[in-house]
């Protein structure tokens, strides 16, 4: 019977087609097991279902008589194993035919992946299967042949990138964010002394320039994704590089890594310093054809500029502004170039139209120096030497922090150097007389901060 309990074929023709519905017949539709059912005292009814792949196909009823049950039994059970051994043999048969079918090429194709991430991009898939997975197969062939072309225009310009960046002469790299080399030109290999392969990897300032860390304009680089430069100068090596930092973004503007350029400008800054040193050399020599004009007045630019120096590296201004302040000392009194002689020499006190013609050195000054475009940021200060703080000065009678303070500070050093030196209208009072006179015009006439600098200098 099958699953329903529907009588397929019996040994009594007139009951196939038809259900039986007694108790036994019933329980026997319904067993998933083999059933043994005892019918009157002689006849044993045995239910065997029909199991095909953990599927129910419907169940064989026997009836055996007690005596021939064991025998029957056993012959019925065999039947039933050996025809469910043949039926799992051959299921397993078909689906291994039919997962091979499906798995080969996949494998394949799963291969020709492997092979073409290693990098062969020669490699073809072959499957000829005429389904799905040759259309497959047939895309993926024509991606690899397009990637294929891709890679070959890449390299072509990664060839001719490194042969440009190779070409450049001035020493570069590339870094990450931990300064760590990524890629630099031959000129830094060089310039490092190190083999290629060996700077790949390192902290560029464990490579060239060697310090204890990154360059500052580097790190600000990293910190404000802004382009800068930095002098970086080398004394072991006697050389100096001009540091420029570019910062290199994708195309999101994330951050991929940073570029620096080595300039070497060695001899471009020993020629800039030989023309410092002649500019300062032609501005002494300026100087003292101005105080030899007079007797009294020779060395009195040295002096005050000698002075000033003290007092700025006193109150801490940067190397660049000392040295304008240099200058500024050496030049203070140009403008007495165009001052009678016989004022600067005159032994007695100067008449009150005489003290006007002095009192219009600074700004003959000015005008002397105005022509001479580097020096046009000095020009207030050399104006102002003869401001005073309470604003009482001249020429424009600027007050406090009006005046600039490398003024302020000429002024403490030029009234210094001419209470202290000798002139043909007076006796010297001396440093000490000196010394109290400033004090006590400290914060009328001078800047008190000032003043207090230059005591300092000379106790």
């Amino acid at each position: 019977m099958d699953e329903n309990g529907s009588v397929l074929s019996h040994s009594q023709h007139a009951l196939e087609g038809k259900i039986l519905e007694d108790p036994v017949s019933l329980r026997s539709a319904a067993s998933d097991d083999v059933l043994m059912q005892a019918i009157g005292s002689d006849i044993m009814d045995v239910t065997a279902p029909l199991m095909i792949a953990s599927k129910k196909w419907g169940a064989v009823r026997v009836g055996f008589s007690l005596h021939e049950m064991k025998s029957k039994a056993a012959k019925v059970r065999n039947f039933i194993l050996l025809t469910g051994l043949i039926t799992i043999f051959l299921g397993g048969a078909a689906a291994i035919f039919i997962a091979k079918r499906i798995t080969d090429p996949i494998h394949k194709l799963h291969k020709g992946t492997e092979i073409i991430g290693e990098g062969n991009l020669d490699y073809r898939v072959d499957i000829s299967t005429g389904d799905e997975i040759e259309q497959l197969a047939t895309a993926f062939n024509t991606m690899t042949t397009e990637l294929q072309k891709d890679y070959l225009a890449i390299e072509s310009g990664k060839k001719q990138w490194e042969e440009t960046f190779d070409a450049i002469s001035d020493p570069l790299f590339i870094h990450d964010r931990e300064f760590k080399i990524i890629r630099c030109n031959r000129a830094y290999a060089e310039t490092a002394g190190m083999p290629f392969k060996e700077v790949i990897g390192k902290p560029y300032y464990e490579v060239f320039p060697k310090m204890g860390g990154p360059m500052k304009g580097c790190q600000k680089t990293l910190e404000t994704q802004e382009e800068g430069e930095e002098e970086i100068p080398l004394p072991d090596i006697d050389k100096t590089y001009n540091a420029k930092f570019y910062f290199i973004r994708d195309a999101y503007g994330k951050y991929l890594y940073s570029l620096h350029i080595l300039e070497d400008i060695t001899e471009e800054k020993r020629a800039d310093e030989e023309m410092h040193d002649l500019f300062l050399s032609a501005l002494s020599s300026l100087a003292s054809a101005i105080e030899a004009k007079s007797q009294w007045t020779k060395g009195h630019s040295e002096r005050v500029t000698a002075y000033a120096l003290k007092i700025g590296r006193e109150m801490g201004l940067s190397d660049d502004v000392l040295d304008d302040l240099s200058i500024a000392g050496l030049l203070h009194d140009i403008g007495k170039i165009g001052t009678y002689d016989g004022i600067l020499d005159k032994s007695g006190k100067l008449t009150d139209e005489e003290y006007e013609i002095v009192k219009k050195h600074p700004e003959k000054g000015v005008d002397v120096l105005s022509p001479i475009k580097q020096l046009k940021h000095i020009i207030p200060w050399i104006k102002g030497h003869h401001e005073r703080y309470d604003g009482r000065g001249y020429p424009d009678g600027l007050k406090g922090e009006e005046i600039p303070l490398q003024a302020r500070i000429l002024a403490v050093a030029d009234t210094f150097d001419s209470m202290t030196a000798e002139r043909p209208y007076r006796e010297t009072p001396g440093k000490e007389k000196t010394v109290e006179e400033l004090k006590r015009y400290s914060g009328t006439q001078f800047d008190s901060k000032v003043v207090e600098a230059f005591l300092r200098t000379i106790s």
